[in-house]
């Protein structure tokens, strides 16, 4: 499992190619700077809308989705200092930012195709029923961007895998990944104490997510780890 984490990350690494969506996330050598992002719509709902702040000017053409971290929501990206390093890094560099939206499930969802038993199915929702109401409102992009941040960067990579050819571009930053068997309290434990993760935190993650999944075979096929090994035809990702 762990060989396949590697190759995963490796890969999608590799795929980002230096290009433009990985100028816009070499962000930790930057300081924050620059006002937040304005929300727009409804940040009470599923998605929320953004306009870049004053002085940097917007790509119409190119649409970024944004998958916001566990307990966010769809206005996380406006309280997240990284947007705002974000837009001023695109500033810095004389580049147009994408138009941003965040869609959100509420605080802890996940994308696997087969829903487990605390939640709905969200994958199919989202890219037959959600992208299509939202670009009615916002306007069809030429581009498509994805971006996902700890939970939203495991969501944002179930979404590649299952759908490669609805984005140009992706980030996947701190993916909330899991390189042994989740159902296995025996594996967490090793997992703990193998990597000195904080057990508290390794357990609050476990125990969230284990609803979110439709059993242990399910997760056997739908790990996107797993997945990623028989994948064929990705996007350029950078993995953070």
């Amino acid at each position: 499992m762990r060989a396949r984490a590697f190759a995963f990350l490796a890969r999608l690494s590799a795929a980002s190619g230096g290009g433009r969506l990985a100028a816009w996330l070499r962000l930790a050598a930057y300081r924050v700077a620059g006002p937040r992002p304005s929300p727009e719509g409804p940040t009470d709902g599923a998605w929320c809308r953004y306009r870049p702040p004053p002085g940097v000017e917007e790509d119409a053409d190119t649409l970024l989705y944004f998958l916001h971290q566990a307990c966010g929501d769809a206005g996380s990206w406006g309280r997240l200092p990284l947007s705002r390093v974000f837009y001023a890094r695109a500033k810095a560099l004389g580049m147009r930012a994408p138009r941003v939206v965040g869609v959100s499930y509420g605080p802890l969802w996940s994308l696997l195709p087969t829903p487990g038993p605390e939640q709905p199915s969200l994958l199919e929702r989202l890219v037959g029923d959600d992208l299509p109401r939202i670009e009615a409102r916002v306007g069809v992009p030429r581009r498509r961007l994805l971006w996902g941040m700890s939970q939203g960067g495991f969501n944002a990579a179930s979404l590649l895998l299952a759908h490669p050819g609805l984005f140009a571009r992706a980030a996947v930053t701190c993916p909330a990944f899991y390189d042994f068997p989740i159902y296995s309290d025996e594996e967490a434990r090793r997992f703990v104490a193998r990597t000195g993760a904080v057990s508290e935190l390794a357990w609050w993650g476990l125990e969230r997510l284990r609803p979110r999944v439709g059993g242990p075979e399910a997760w056997a096929r739908e790990d996107p780890l797993v997945r990623a090994a028989d994948a064929r035809e990705l996007p350029p990702t950078l993995v953070q």
